[in-house]
């Protein structure tokens, strides 16, 4: 209490909607939490970059946060599910921003699929085409699915939905989002389509992931 918060925050918009509260770790607790985490699974760097605070959002980080702030609504504190919830989102954010870091550093070297990646993300409202892909992308299909296999582990038309499904879960989270329009900011025509792929992609109903996840 009493301490004053400098909170930047890149620009928002409809798909990546303001979702804002604060969580404040001690340093002391940090560390203890890191060096924990260090000593159960020493084969992996667990330091944090604090040089770099911008990172891609994502649901599973979204999903440790809303369970970190859920335990404000707990009456009587459970020290061991507090220290688990905590180590989870830790893990959440290492992960998030390794991948960051991992994607920026090959879209340096591959101009090409760092342009065809955005206009998806960018566009994912929308219908996207393969021609249109091909066009930004300066390239043939051929190589275009070369591209996405190689580097994506996917097709484009896989990768577009991957990234249609993680929207979706970012925008369920919010409150100002009912299913249906969910579904059509996520670029699907049909509600039932979407509820369809929405259940083959995460094992549960976008009425379950609410109930199960929103604040």
């Amino acid at each position: 209490m009493g301490q004053t918060i400098f909170a930047d925050f890149p620009d928002a918009d409809i798909h990546n909607p303001v979702q804002c509260a604060t969580i404040l770790i001690p340093s002391d607790k940090l560390n203890q939490q890191l060096e924990s985490l260090q000593l159960l699974y020493p084969d992996k760097n667990w330091n944090l970059n604090y040089t770099n605070f911008h990172f891609n959002n994502n649901s599973d980080l979204a999903r440790a946060f809303n369970e970190l702030l859920q335990l404000t609504k707990v009456s009587e504190q459970n020290p061991t599910l507090n220290d688990l919830l905590l180590k989870s989102f830790l893990l959440r954010i290492i992960n998030a921003k390794h991948e960051h870091i991992a994607e920026m550093n090959f879209l340096q070297v591959n101009n090409q699929l760092f342009k065809v990646k955005q206009y998806i993300k960018e566009n994912l409202a929308e219908a996207i085409t393969m021609d249109e892909l091909t066009e930004i992308g300066n390239c043939s299909k051929r190589t275009l699915f070369r591209f996405f296999e190689t580097y994506c582990g996917r097709t484009p038309g896989e990768f577009i939905l991957h990234e249609r499904m993680a929207l979706a879960r970012n925008l369920l989270l919010h409150p100002d989002y009912n299913i249906s329009s969910v579904a059509f900011a996520s670029g699907f025509t049909s509600l039932s389509y979407f509820t369809k792929q929405f259940r083959l992609h995460n094992n549960c109903t976008p009425r379950e992931f609410i109930k199960k996840f929103r604040v």
